[in-house]
């Protein structure tokens, strides 16, 4: 990482997020703790968030501002924000999510008091597309364990996790070494995979982040893993791909380049049979519609031919 007096990134990516951003913007920029930079990706947005966008960046120097040439898919957009980054610490923002003033300031004190930490996220609000409270949002994880492979599995076997805590605060230190947020479906869950291999998490029990769900989110409009790896990354459209089995390989990825022991990593294998025996129908079913899509293309092929 290059040196820089900035000790805060936060990468905001985003695609036609014009309904929400000023929000999301204007709570960033009101935060308590001042010393950060944000970096802005417009994935060639369509609305008005270019526009937005423009014009919060001419008030406030703080703000760096990139527009891709084409949509390149949701992954590659959130990786190229990260690559810009310079700061100690480092944080995604969501265009639709909204934090409270103190989440900066009590999460660099959090991650200062346990250097230990890996990343420190808060405790969770739910809000909806007018701003109103919903619920409290709490999965029980075991990420502050001491042991690796207890946070690995937790996180991998984890049922009904939304991933919040990648908006939270995360140690750019620890997070070089991760593969970021990749280009496919629940890449997210993979990289937190690969935080909690290298240290345990920290979780404010203030409710400091607020998530909003939406009928125009990401969770809503897409249905199935397939769909989600065309919005992960456009190169996939019209392509052959096993989601499952990648989201698998993933975690295997991820035990297999920690810095865990010997020992360590063979618990974890044995908890990734685990996953195997409670994902397997959809790993099958990815082995169905591929034959599927091969056998239909083949047909559909002999048929012009013909």
């Amino acid at each position: 990482m290059p040196e820089s007096s900035v000790r805060v990134s936060i990468a905001l990516p985003v695609y036609n997020g014009e309904q929400y951003i000023k929000e999301a913007l204007d709570s960033i920029l009101n935060q308590t703790y001042k010393n950060f930079e944000l970096i802005i990706s417009d994935n060639a947005s369509t609305d008005g968030t270019e526009a937005i966008c423009r014009e919060y960046a001419a008030k406030d120097a703080r703000i760096r501002y990139f527009r891709q040439d084409e949509n390149i898919g949701s992954g590659p957009n959130f990786h190229f924000a990260w690559e810009q980054s310079e700061g100690e610490y480092f944080k995604w923002s969501a265009h639709d999510d909204v934090i409270a003033p103190k989440f900066l300031e009590t999460c660099i004190d959090a991650l200062d008091k346990n250097p230990d930490a890996v990343l420190c996220y808060p405790r969770v609000k739910v809000i909806d597309k007018d701003s109103k409270y919903v619920e409290d949002h709490d999965i029980e994880t075991q990420t502050r364990d001491e042991n690796p492979i207890k946070r690995f599995s937790s996180l991998m076997l984890a049922k009904g996790h939304r991933c919040n805590e990648v908006f939270g605060l995360i140690r750019q230190s620890e997070l070089i070494h991760t593969e970021g947020i990749g280009n496919y479906a629940v890449s997210d869950r993979i990289l937190l995979a690969q935080l909690a291999l290298r240290g345990p998490f920290y979780e404010h029990p203030d409710r400091l982040f607020y998530n909003r769900r939406h009928m125009g989110q990401f969770s809503h409009t897409i249905k199935t893993q397939h769909q989600s790896t065309v919005w992960w990354d456009t190169t996939q459209i019209g392509k052959i791909v096993f989601p499952e089995w990648r989201a698998f390989n993933g975690y295997r990825r991820s035990l297999n380049n920690s810095p865990v022991g010997f020992l360590d990593k063979c618990l974890g294998r044995l908890y990734l049979l685990q996953y195997i025996r409670r994902y397997r129908h959809r790993m099958m079913n990815d082995v169905k519609v591929a034959i599927m899509t091969w056998w239909n293309r083949r047909f559909n092929k002999k048929e012009k031919q013909s």
